[in-house]
């Protein structure tokens, strides 16, 4: 199994495209802090996440941003396809019900790959850092065979020698 821990949409995408696969975890389509999703790996809990006294529309209504986990939730609520660049809709405080269903699937998904005989690569991007994670899936995934993949931080467009796909 390979799984992004983000930290942005880009690496699932990129997983997925290269390694032909379509399964999806919880982390794939969001842009996340390393310390939020430290946070949500020690105690993985939905309620949490979706708090509304801790959700804010982005300055620019193209998000919704988790302020203690610095986590955006970039897809998880209606846009207005009818404006420029689709914004988050004014009424989606709404539409929790929704996204917290779906990441509490992801979320029980992702756990239950904790089998033995299981073998999971995890990936992040992000510049050269402590790992964080480590103490976490060590305590998520005692029956798993897991290893860790730190991918640099890739400042590349559409078209680049790579063939790294942005969002």
């Amino acid at each position: 199994h390979m799984i992004s821990l983000g930290s942005r949409l880009a690496v699932a995408y990129n997983l997925r495209r290269f390694y032909n696969f379509r399964s999806a975890f919880p982390f794939d389509w969001w842009i996340s802090s390393a310390s939020g999703i430290t946070e949500l790996l020690r105690c993985p809990d939905i309620e949490t996440l979706y708090d509304p006294s801790q959700l804010e529309l982005g300055s620019r209504a193209e998000t919704v941003r988790h302020r203690s986990l610095d986590i955006q939730l970039h897809h998880e609520f209606p846009r207005d396809a009818t404006k420029p660049n689709g914004p988050v809709r004014p009424d989606w405080l709404q539409h929790l019900e929704r996204p917290k269903a779906r990441t509490a699937a992801l979320f029980n998904k992702f756990v239950g790959l904790n089998k033995s005989g299981n073998r999971i690569a995890f990936f992040r991007e992000q510049p050269d850092q402590d790992d964080p994670f480590t103490v976490h899936l060590d305590a998520l995934f005692p029956n798993a065979d897991y290893t860790l993949v730190f991918i640099p931080a890739i400042n590349a467009g559409m078209g680049d020698s790579f063939n790294w796909k942005g969002n």
